[in-house]
C-alpha cells in the first residue's frame, strides 16, 4: 500500500513538473509573440515614415527637373534681352521671375552654401541691371546642377530602405500569423514581390 502511495506521489509530481514546464513554455511563446507584434508595429510605423520620405524625395526630383528646364529658358531669354542693353534696368516681370526661381531653388536644394548666399532682388526702388540678373540666374543654375546627383542618390537610398522595410514587415507579419520562422518563399508570398537577396537571407 505504501508503495502505491509513493508511486502515486511520483506520478503527481511528474505531472506537476510537466504542467509547470508546459506553462513556462507557453509563457515564453506568448512573450515572443508579444515581442514580435511590437516589432511589427514599430516596423510598420517606420515604413510609413519611409513611404513619406520616398514621396518627398521623388517630388523634389520632379521639381528640380522642372526648375532646371525653366531656368535654361529664362537664362536664354534674359541673355538675348541683355545684348546691347547691359546697363538698363530689368523689367519688373524679369525681376519677379528671378525671385521666384531663387525661392524655388532654395525650397528644393538643402545645404548648398553658394545658393544660401544668393538673395532675392528687393522690389523697392530701381530694378537690377540685366548682367546682375544673369549672374544670379547662372549661379542658381550651377547650384541646381550640383544638386541633381544628391537628389537622385537620396531618392535611390530611401527607395531601397523602403523596400527593405517592406520585407521586414512581411517577415514579421508571417511570424505573427503563422508563429514560425518564414522562409524566403514565405516572405515573397506575403510581400507579393521578390525580397532583397543581399541582406535578409
Amino acid at each position: 500500500m505504501a508503495r502505491t502511495k509513493t508511486d502515486q506521489d511520483k506520478a503527481q509530481q511528474k505531472l506537476a513538473r510537466k504542467a509547470a514546464a508546459d506553462e513556462r513554455r507557453e509563457r515564453q511563446e506568448q512573450e515572443v509573440r508579444t515581442r514580435r507584434a511590437e516589432q511589427l508595429r514599430t516596423a510598420e510605423g517606420e515604413l510609413a515614415k519611409l513611404e513619406e520620405a520616398v514621396r518627398v524625395a521623388r517630388e523634389r526630383v520632379v521639381r528640380h527637373d522642372a526648375l532646371t528646364n525653366h531656368l535654361v529658358g529664362f537664362y536664354e531669354e534674359v541673355d538675348k534681352l541683355a545684348k546691347g542693353r547691359s546697363l538698363l534696368e530689368a523689367t519688373t516681370l524679369i525681376v519677379d521671375q528671378a525671385n521666384d526661381i531663387i525661392r524655388d531653388a532654395k525650397g528644393i536644394v538643402d545645404g548648398d552654401p553658394y545658393l544660401d548666399r544668393i538673395k532675392e532682388f528687393v522690389p523697392a526702388g530701381t530694378n537690377p541691371v540685366y548682367p546682375d540678373v544673369l549672374l544670379v540666374a547662372r549661379s542658381v543654375q550651377q547650384c541646381l546642377g550640383r544638386a541633381a546627383k544628391q537628389l537622385s542618390d537620396r531618392d535611390k537610398r530611401v527607395t531601397k530602405m523602403r523596400r527593405e522595410a517592406r520585407t521586414i514587415c512581411a517577415a514579421l507579419k508571417f511570424v505573427a500569423e503563422q508563429n514560425e520562422h518564414p522562409s524566403k518563399e514565405d516572405v515573397e508570398s506575403v510581400l507579393g514581390a521578390k525580397p532583397p537577396d543581399d541582406w535578409l537571407f
